[in-house]
Order: structure tokens, then C-alpha cells, then sequence
């Protein structure tokens, strides 16, 4: 006998962050009375829109691909891929020639810049890095330039010398990521009053986020920033909604990491794998789900699994050839036939890909 599982789930409230496509400048005001510090943007949508957003609502997206500088005006060419250049002046970036890595800088479609200094302050404005949270052995480093000048990296972790003196004008650097994911660039900022000449008080860290490929942008865009700080919320194996479905496997389905996930769906959609029974006596049941298309490089694997003890830690993958059915650019429908037994269990593993 087949038995499939049945699970029950709570919802939770969304407020998820928004991808800065375009020419994308961090904006700091300060007021003195106060001295309190405000991050926002200033950006032309891809509607051309001049936008002012709080920089903690706006991530910045790339897709795991090569960067295309004939493309460049074309808004679905996201990619921030490179390999890394030889010489030895590359070394701060932690990673061999020719290897991958992932740069935002003042050429790519999703760019991070620094808007002018503020009239009340004069001068150059003091980014300090305080914090950087990514992929595990992954190395960011803030650059300018091809022969570069290097103001962070954490190839030796972070320290007193992570900082970056950015000019009075606007001004574009290159942020280098050795991993593809998910990563939060914490800084601080102080200036220098016009009035007095007097220094600012520094201000509190303001976490930046990048979002590369598939996965990471799907996190971005279904957590706000507190919970894409808290892995026990936005991390792979965390079940924020109690659906029993982890953020991966919603990721993987369709799902939707603060709501439950629904048994079935008219058509197609977010579901659940489901059991059909066999259309003739003795023949197959049949262990239905979705698969994404990947837009790029695949970023999961999916495998069916069965045992006859589900407190065993012995599973064994289902190997009849599966069916799958396009059900349009993001989607296949996977059918796996699965023999009939006296008993049987079935599970469905998704793993990420390890670079």
C-alpha cells in the first residue's frame, strides 16, 4: 500500500522587497537637530520613472550569467557573471583566475552607486564595512577601476581598513562576490558638517542586499530585510508558514514560504506532489509534481525516493523514467510511475546544486 502524507500550516504576514533595475544611486540625508542618518535611492525605473525608495525596500538582482555589454539596455540581461582577470593585483578577491565570480558595477543593469554628497555636509562621505553574511567560503570586496583600487574585501575578514572615502560627486564602484546567493553588505557612513567643519555622528549599519541567481532572488522577493537577516526564517530548511514544506521545497513547487501551501491546484500552479492511483488493475501509481525551468545553470535536483519504513534512513530513489509536461516558461509537470508494492512510502528530496 502507498500512502501519501497529508500536512496542515498557518499563514504569516508579507512585506518583501522590491528589485532596484536600473541606475540605482544610495542616497544619505542627514539632519543635525537629530543627528539621525536616512538611506534612500534615487533610480529610473524600467519604465523611466524616477523613483526615491528606502534603500531596506530595494535589493539588487543579477542572474547567473555572463555579463552582455552589447545588451546592456535590454532589462531581462541581469547577468553579473565574469571570470576572474589574471595578475596578481586580482588576488584580494579570494578566487583563482579564470575562476567565477559576480560583479554590480557602474556598467551592469542593476548598478549599486553613491549619489552626490548632501549640501548641509561637505566633502567626502566615510563607508565603513561592518558586516557581510553570503554563501559559506564566498569573499565580497568593494573595487574601482581595472587597475584596481581596493577599498573592502574580506578575503582577510574585516577590519579597520574596510573603507571606502567616496568622492563629493556621484560615484560608482564595483561590488565583487565570489558566490553566487543571497548576501547582505552591512556599512556605515560619517561626514563632515558644511557649517562647522565638525564631524558627524557615524550612523547605524545599513544592511544592502544582492540577490544572485534564481533562489536568491525568490528569497528577496517573499522576505522583508529583518527576515532575510534571520536564517530561522528565510534560511533553505526553515518552515515559516508550518506547512512542513522548508523554504527550498516551496522554492522548488511554487509555493509561497508565508502562506500554506495548497494540496492541489486547478490547472497548474503551486502544489503539492500528490499520488494518483492506477487507471488499470496491477498497474502504476504514479507521484505527480512540479519542476522548475531553470533560467539558467540549474540551481536544484529532484528525486523521488521510496521505503517501506519511513523511520528508516534507508530510501532508495525511484528510477522508472519519468514524464514531464511543459506548462509554460517557468514549469514542468513530472509524472514518475512508481511499481506497486504491499507497501510504500514516498518522499520528494530537493537539494541544491554544490558549485
Amino acid at each position: 500500500m502507498i500512502r501519501p502524507y497529508l500536512f496542515l500550516a498557518i499563514s504569516l504576514p508579507l512585506s518583501a522587497l522590491e528589485p532596484g533595475v536600473g541606475h540605482v544611486e544610495i542616497a544619505l540625508t542627514y539632519q543635525p537637530n537629530t543627528q539621525a542618518w536616512s538611506w534612500n535611492t534615487d533610480w529610473f525605473d524600467n519604465d523611466l520613472q524616477l523613483r526615491d525608495d528606502p534603500l531596506s525596500s530595494l535589493f539588487f538582482p543579477g542572474l547567473d550569467r555572463f555579463y552582455d555589454p552589447e545588451d546592456f539596455s535590454n532589462p531581462d540581461n541581469l547577468g553579473c557573471k565574469w571570470l576572474r582577470p589574471p595578475g596578481s593585483q586580482w588576488d584580494f578577491l579570494g578566487i583563482d583566475e579564470n575562476e567565477p565570480l559576480w560583479i554590480f558595477s557602474d556598467t551592469a543593469l542593476a548598478s549599486a552607486g553613491f549619489d552626490s554628497t548632501p549640501s548641509n555636509l561637505t566633502g567626502s562621505l566615510q563607508f565603513t564595512l561592518v558586516d557581510v553574511s553570503g554563501p559559506s567560503n564566498g569573499h565580497f570586496a568593494l573595487y574601482f577601476g581595472s587597475s584596481p583600487q581596493v577599498y573592502m574585501q574580506t578575503l582577510d575578514g574585516i577590519g579597520p581598513t574596510d573603507v571606502f572615502p567616496k568622492p563629493a560627486s556621484h560615484f560608482h564602484a564595483s561590488w565583487a562576490f565570489t558566490r553566487k546567493g543571497l548576501w547582505i553588505v552591512s556599512l556605515k557612513a560619517k561626514g563632515t558638517l558644511a557649517s562647522s567643519g565638525q564631524p558627524t555622528v557615524e550612523s547605524a549599519p545599513q544592511p544592502i542586499v544582492f540577490a544572485i541567481g534564481e533562489l536568491a532572488t525568490w528569497r528577496a522577493t517573499h522576505f522583508d530585510m529583518a527576515q532575510l537577516q534571520d536564517p530561522g526564517i528565510s534560511g533553505d530548511d526553515a518552515d515559516p508558514d508550518q506547512d512542513s514544506f522548508g523554504n527550498l521545497m516551496e522554492f522548488a513547487l511554487g509555493g509561497h514560504p508565508l502562506q500554506s501551501s495548497p494540496l492541489a491546484s486547478s490547472g497548474f500552479g503551486p502544489m503539492r506532489p500528490r499520488l494518483l492511483r492506477p487507471t488499470s488493475v496491477g498497474g502504476p501509481w504514479h507521484f505527480e509534481y512540479l519542476q522548475r525551468i531553470p533560467v539558467d545553470d540549474a540551481e536544484i535536483v529532484y528525486q523521488v525516493e521510496s521505503t517501506s519504513d519511513p523511520a528508516s534512513s534507508e530510501w532508495n530513489i525511484e528510477t522508472t523514467p519519468a514524464q514531464s509536461v511543459v506548462l509554460d516558461d517557468t514549469w514542468l509537470r513530472i509524472t514518475q510511475p512508481v511499481p506497486a508494492a504491499s507497501r510504500k512510502f514516498l518522499r520528494l528530496r530537493v537539494e541544491q546544486v554544490s558549485e
